[in-house]
């Protein structure tokens, strides 16, 4: 599996930064003396740091190249403009390291005073650790959208159907079910829940199976800017929707409520499946196209979103 955020490394603190680059140089002075010494402690332990910055810039996806899912959820899940800012401001501390030894080599070379050379490589380091002390609050913002990002689910290029529908309504549950066969289920706190990610094998072929808690469960009136990008991805992906619905009520929303939600995924550019789940409790949704209440159900309803599924990658195979 990959995603564009697999590769992000784990971001480290200024300090732990500054602790191995000079650990680092220290032993650089076990094997040299005098004015190399002090040259070799300098270029070791700038280009530690360095090497360590320009890792982790490189290293984070370029929200440029990202689009559909993969954008709006870098979208929904942290401030881009924020962390681009803290990008360029840690490339620029890996800049200055450069620069900073580039300077103290130049120092150490017109002189052979071993105490000149020591004065330069302390100034160096000192340099050095202001730098990226500077750049503390940045690698802080980096850090938390590595914690937001490297755990994105694979969203491969399969057709997919999409689960919907108000909280508790039991799609979990209903994904569980319908993924059995390859039971390889995914969570990503995308915003306060989880984007469930599985599939579903049809012969020697398969399909991605999408819940969507948390993304599709307000309406579009209450939804943030960040909530919102997530859904149009959503809906990038949709082949079919199939929209779960309790008319029990003891999700917490009313039926008129659930029923507002489904109108709007109607607008999607994809074929809905209404499905009526926790019929235990006594209540029906007289408009659903399938009403679980047993295991043959939740057959039939892999059955009916295979179908879609099946002619969905026929039209992908089109000329």
């Amino acid at each position: 599996m990959t995603t564009p955020f697999e590769r992000i490394p784990p971001v480290p603190e200024a300090e732990e930064i500054l602790d191995a680059a000079f650990a680092k140089a220290s032993r650089v002075a076990e094997n040299k003396t005098g004015v190399d010494s002090q040259r070799g402690m300098t270029a070791k332990a700038a280009n530690r740091v360095e090497s360590r910055l320009s890792h982790l810039v490189e290293e984070f996806p370029s929200f440029d190249r990202l689009d559909g899912f993969y954008l709006a959820v870098a979208s929904a899940a942290v401030d881009i403009d924020e962390v681009r800012q803290a990008l360029s401001s840690v490339d620029w501390a890996a800049e200055q390291v450069g620069r900073i030894s580039g300077d103290a080599q130049s120092d150490m070379a017109r002189s052979d005073d071993t105490g000149k050379a020591i004065g330069a490589r302390k100034r160096a380091f000192a340099r050095i650790s202001s730098v990226v002390g500077q750049v503390e609050d940045d690698l802080e913002t980096l850090r938390e959208a590595r914690e937001s990002l490297v755990d994105v689910p694979e969203v491969r290029d399969l057709p997919t159907a999409v689960l919907a529908g108000a909280p508790n309504v039991g799609k979990s549950t209903v994904l569980a079910a319908l993924t059995s066969a390859d039971p390889e289920v995914a969570d990503y706190a995308f915003t306060t829940k989880g984007v469930g990610m599985g599939h579903i094998e049809d012969d020697y072929r398969t399909y991605q199976i999408v819940d969507t808690p948390g993304l599709l469960d307000r309406p579009a009136d209450e939804r943030n800017e960040m909530e919102s990008q997530a859904v149009e991805a959503l809906e990038h992906l949709a082949d079919l929707v199939v929209f779960v619905i309790d008319p029990s009520e003891t999700c917490g929303y009313t039926v008129d409520e659930q029923r507002a939600l489904l109108d709007e995924i109607r607008g999607f550019d994809a074929p809905v499946l209404v499905v009526s789940n926790k019929m235990d409790l006594g209540q029906t949704y007289d408009d659903a196209d399938l009403t679980l209440t047993a295991t043959e159900d939740v057959e039939r309803l892999r059955e009916e979103i295979l179908e879609v599924l099946r002619e969905a990658e026929g039209d992908r195979q089109k000329p």
